[in-house]
């Protein structure tokens, strides 16, 4: 999906038109046996961490081209044999944002729900909503419009205590204006990339601005930037912008009547006007995987982007989920500690409190009196310091 625009599926179309057929009932079979073999004889196998070549590119856009072919091929038929004009989508291929994106654009439905969980894990959705309408308490038939469901930080008073439990090693600062102090840290000097905790995690794959690392979303090299400080993670991969909702187009190309894409399910067009000021988060083709913010649905977040825009006239924050290469999101206020000190994060906030790395003292590490979280660990090792000698250096280290 992020690396098919960097291809052209002309060179292995034929190729990946043996692996499927499409029946005249919006069927379709998919000849497994066929795939591995032909892949082998025609398309240099890569190992990891290995570069990629224009023939992956390749073979990465005729596969987005298949699967767009056998999904539209589907739902064009369900649509003329029902006459019905929304759709809904779930399943793991509906976290195909690129896809659904196009089928946004096509205007083939009126309006396209897509299941912010839609892989495996909105199964417990599913049987949940099960057993309430069994129970006799069905749910309401409403558009869902938000889905902060996970477990909440707590009071700011647990919050500050945990923090300070770390103070060998962070410095904790309360804000009476959160918002505005986190725009004014990514937008002074270079620009800081920060960790942002607020309230109850997300139901889903996608970091909604709850538990996100933010930055400034014009500059290019964010993403490399980005990529050195935390995730780690192939260099093809965009990242996606949050936008205030009222003000999404003014900046992106969306279909007439649609404004509202609170899960990051679509790619859509970013204006052409807009593409060099939003270098961080416009993709190769032009696109960009949305999310729209409003304030009913998230307050602080549409503070903290309103706050940016107030300071630099753009309502948008890139928008990355705030976990490494290896672990999950972070989810509590202890995995949220780990990951800021084991990443090159510029500053952490959580609730209304700012925190910044502190340059520990050998003390400070061995006294640590708290539990480490079993993906971390604490290692001590002997290293040439700036005044050119040897000292015992601590840090916290991933388990992975």
């Amino acid at each position: 999906m992020g690396l098919a625009p960097y291809g052209d599926p002309a060179p292995y179309r034929e190729l990946f038109e043996q692996f499927y057929e499409l029946s005249a009932n919006g069927g379709y079979r998919v000849h497994l046996d066929r795939i591995g073999p032909a892949l082998l004889r025609n398309i240099e196998i890569r190992r990891k961490g290995m570069p990629f070549t224009q023939q992956h590119r390749d073979v990465s856009a005729s596969l987005q081209e298949a699967l767009e072919r056998i999904v539209f091929h589907i739902l064009r038929h369900h649509r003329e044999a029902t006459g019905m004009k929304r759709l809904c989508l779930a399943g793991g291929v509906a976290h195909n944002c690129t896809m659904n994106g196009k089928l946004l654009y096509s205007g083939l439905f009126e309006d396209i729900f897509v299941q912010p969980a839609s892989h495996d894990a909105g199964c417990a959705l599913g049987a949940a909503l099960i057993v309430s309408n069994e129970m006799g308490r069905p749910a309401p038939r409403e558009r869902l419009q938000e889905v902060y469901w996970g477990p909440d930080l707590g009071s700011d008073r647990a919050v500050e205590q945990e923090l300070n439990a770390w103070s060998g090693h962070l410095e904790v600062e309360r804000s009476y204006d959160v918002a505005s102090s986190a725009a004014h840290w990514i937008t002074n000097g270079n620009g800081a990339v920060i960790g942002w905790v607020q309230g109850r995690s997300e139901f889903g794959p996608r970091a909604l601005g709850n538990r996100s690392i933010l930055a400034d979303p014009r500059p290019a090299a964010n993403k490399d930037r980005i990529n050195a400080m935390v995730k780690k993670r192939e260099g093809y991969r965009p990242f996606a912008p949050s936008v205030l909702e009222e003000d999404a187009s003014e900046f992106f190309d969306l279909p007439d009547g649609k404004h509202e894409f609170p899960f990051m399910n679509f790619v859509v067009r970013v204006r052409d006007s807009k593409r060099a000021l939003l270098g961080a988060i416009t993709h190769v083709d032009g696109t960009a995987r949305l999310q729209t913010v409003s304030r009913d649905a998230n307050p602080a977040y549409w503070e903290v982007i309103n706050a940016f825009k107030k300071r630099t006239g753009t309502p948008i924050l890139l928008n990355t989920s705030f976990n490494n290469n290896a672990e999950p999101i972070v989810d509590t206020v202890a995995d949220a500690i780990a990951t800021f000190l084991t990443t090159e994060l510029d500053g952490l906030v959580v609730g209304p409190f700012l925190v910044k790395k502190r340059a520990a003292t050998l003390q400070d590490w061995t006294a640590l009196a708290i539990s480490l979280p079993p993906s971390v660990s604490l290692h001590q090792t002997r290293a040439y310091t700036a005044r050119d000698h040897q000292e015992t250096v601590c840090e916290i280290i991933p388990n992975h």
